[in-house]
């Protein structure tokens, strides 16, 4: 391994430059991803609601139904973040070919 030569140093201001920028996108991460997983609990039970007024009897089940609340908006979180990464790699701005 050959070590460093004056002119191969690594500038220190350019490491130590602290940036949130990974901090904050996780934190917004976790705030959207919140606010999804309420929306996503009511829309859940609404949606069973709606089919327990429909007459199925399966609805009466409390275990079948808590299954369903706390599975059902994770998976919709999952559905959702993956159509946003498709939409954010699909719309992206393409440079120009030259």
């Amino acid at each position: 391994m050959a070590a460093l030569n004056e002119q191969e140093s690594i500038d220190a201001a350019a490491v130590s430059g602290v940036t949130t920028s990974g901090c904050m996108m996780i934190f917004a991460s976790a705030i959207v991803s919140c606010i999804l997983l309420f929306l996503n609990g009511g829309v859940t039970m609404a949606l069973i609601n709606a089919v327990g007024e429909r007459g199925y009897n399966w609805v009466d089940d409390d275990r079948i139904t808590q299954f369903l609340v706390l599975v059902g908006p994770v998976l919709l979180l999952v559905i959702q973040w993956s159509m946003m990464d498709y939409l954010r790699n699909h719309l992206q701005r393409r440079p120009a070919a030259g």
